[in-house]
């Protein structure tokens, strides 16, 4: 059997149709996560690629906090504004974007109900507020135009219009600050007055991180919309045995798009990825004996520690891991064998691949 063969565990779960067609933004998928992955992501020069800057934090929270902040009130289409962030004392926010809170608590809802992953965590959810606001609902507008003022349902008063068309006032640059793609006039009175004020979450403030060799499904369960909250299979139960870079490469270059279109999953394979080749490569080196030992008493000495790393022992297990010294080292070594070689080059040139500023490798990629 292939390595990334469907039948070899790579079959990918999908959700029911009423929740894979509602489109979910990244910032309504972390707010029904339980791990935030918090990760520095920039623009890298004129190619509108991303790259990454520092490490991958993985710090643990509770969706039914999230959806308990919620305002009580919410319909369908309605929307909100909302900053997630590191801490709530940080003035910067993480995410920052407008939201459906109905989509939220949809999301975590469905989880909560069927995720393995959301019952071992203990995560529940108060359906008795949620419940009485549905009963006592009252839908408030927020009209742009100012052409009807519609009043709550509890009343049985009729709609009244107004047909003043010259009371049309628009609004100014600072006023629409906060308007996102999915606004409609639906919205929340508290956290929608002309996108000026927004409901700051920072759920994960109290908690401390986690490592991500300890967290066990800790992919799974910061991005539980890709893996519609359930458990990747487990190398004990495929035929054939795979690392974990294959099930990068599976995932990634699979037919359906999910992974290769979230960027934030991308990077965290990534760090995942590397954080595995330190680990693994760190192991072997201590098995590894070049015939020299090193007691406790002699690497508490200062003098010895500036001897091993100028003999290259402290990181030699570095060397096949992208971007370290003990990596350019060798890539330093094989230039020189190169020019003794074949003698002093006329020139170096170095090329880097824009490949999305060719339309007929595109074309190509298409057919």
């Amino acid at each position: 059997m292939p390595p990334m063969a469907v039948a070899n565990g790579f079959l990918l779960p999908h959700l029911p149709d009423s929740l894979s067609s509602l489109s979910p933004t990244e910032t309504e998928e972390r707010c029904t996560a339980l791990r935030i992955p918090f990760m520095q992501l920039k623009q890298l020069g004129v190619g509108k690629q991303f790259g990454i800057y520092g490490n991958t934090v993985n710090v643990p929270m509770n969706p039914s906090n999230v959806v308990s902040m919620l305002p009580r009130r919410f319909e369908q289409t309605e929307t909100i504004h909302l900053q997630f962030k590191r801490s709530l004392q940080f003035k910067s926010s993480v995410y920052y974007e407008t939201v459906r809170p109905k989509v939220i608590y949809d999301f975590t809802k469905f989880f909560v109900e069927n995720s393995d992953l959301y019952k071992e965590e203990g995560v529940t959810l108060d359906n008795e507020w949620y419940q009485e606001a549905q009963d006592n609902k009252e839908i408030t507008f927020s009209s742009v135009e100012d052409i009807e003022n519609l009043q709550t349902e509890d009343t049985d008063k009729e709609k009244q219009e107004s047909t003043e068309e010259d009371s049309w006032n628009e609004l100014t640059e600072e006023e629409q600050a906060g308007a996102g793609n999915k606004d409609t006039l639906m919205q929340n009175v508290d956290f929608a007055d002309d996108g000026l004020h927004a409901l700051q979450i920072a759920p994960g403030e109290k908690n401390h991180p986690i490592s991500l060799f300890m967290d066990t499904f800790a992919e799974e369960k910061s991005f539980p919309i890709l893996f519609c909250g359930n458990k990747r299979i487990e190398n004990i139960e495929r035929t054939v045995p795979v690392t974990y870079s294959s099930i990068c490469k599976a995932e990634l270059r699979n037919v359906d798009t999910r992974f290769s279109k979230s960027v934030p999953n991308m990077f965290f394979k990534l760090k995942k990825l590397q954080a595995l080749q330190v680990r693994d490569l760190a192991t072997t080196a201590l098995r590894k004996s070049k015939n020299v030992s090193f007691t406790a008493g002699e690497l508490k000495i200062p003098e010895n520690i500036p001897n091993i790393l100028h003999h290259d022992d402290g990181f030699r297990f570095l060397k096949t891991l992208r971007s370290s010294p003990p990596y350019y080292q060798t890539k330093q070594k094989d230039l020189f064998a190169m020019i003794n070689q074949l003698g002093l080059p006329t020139f170096f040139a170095t090329f880097s691949a824009a490949e999305t500023r060719w339309p007929d490798l595109l074309k190509l990629l298409c057919k």
